[in-house]
């Protein structure tokens, strides 16, 4: 089951390419170093989900290769879907304006926006994440092989950064 899951996971968060360009700049990543870690990190963790939830890949495939991307196109793919939201809340309400009962418009489209502002509250948390916590380095750190030494300085960099941030993260979350 949890192998199931994993795999679900990687595919979830994975886009399939046809090239990767720089195959020596790119590192493999590892699925039992991101499953260790994100049960470590609930910023990871909660970073994982959503790209989950709202179809952000953080990983490329080639030829059976896995490598990550980095933040700058994280980024990018998070502000597409923020677009794609807007897109979907607009075509919803004039749906809505043009073929729904007259009698309780207002409300269906409070609705609406409660629930599109979830969604976008979402991608918010998604991109504050990647901006002010997560560097290259600490992603490569925690889905990648990476030798021991930059793995102890990056965690050590990565506790001094939970204690100032997390508060951020607890309170838009709930």
């Amino acid at each position: 089951m949890i192998s199931n899951l994993t795999n679900n996971m990687i595919v979830c968060l994975t886009t399939k390419s046809s090239e990767i360009n720089n195959m020596d700049d790119q590192i493999q990543v590892d699925i039992d170093t991101i499953i260790s870690n994100a049960k470590n990190d609930k910023r990871f963790h909660k970073l994982l989900t959503l790209c989950i939830k709202y179809d952000i890949h953080i990983f490329n495939q080639s030829n059976n290769v896995c490598t990550i991307l980095d933040i700058n196109n994280l980024l990018i793919q998070s502000e597409d879907r923020q677009k794609k939201l807007t897109l979907e809340l607009s075509e919803k309400i004039s749906k809505l304006s043009r073929d729904g009962p007259i009698n309780d418009w207002l409300v269906d489209i409070e609705y609406i926006y409660i629930e599109y502002r979830k969604k976008f509250k979402d991608i918010q948390i998604i991109i504050y994440v990647l901006k002010n916590i997560f560097t290259d380095n600490l992603l490569q750190t925690l889905c990648c092989i990476t030798n021991t030494s930059s793995s102890s300085n990056s965690n050590k960099q990565t506790n001094l950064k939970k204690k100032d941030i997390s508060k951020y993260i607890a309170v838009y979350t709930n």
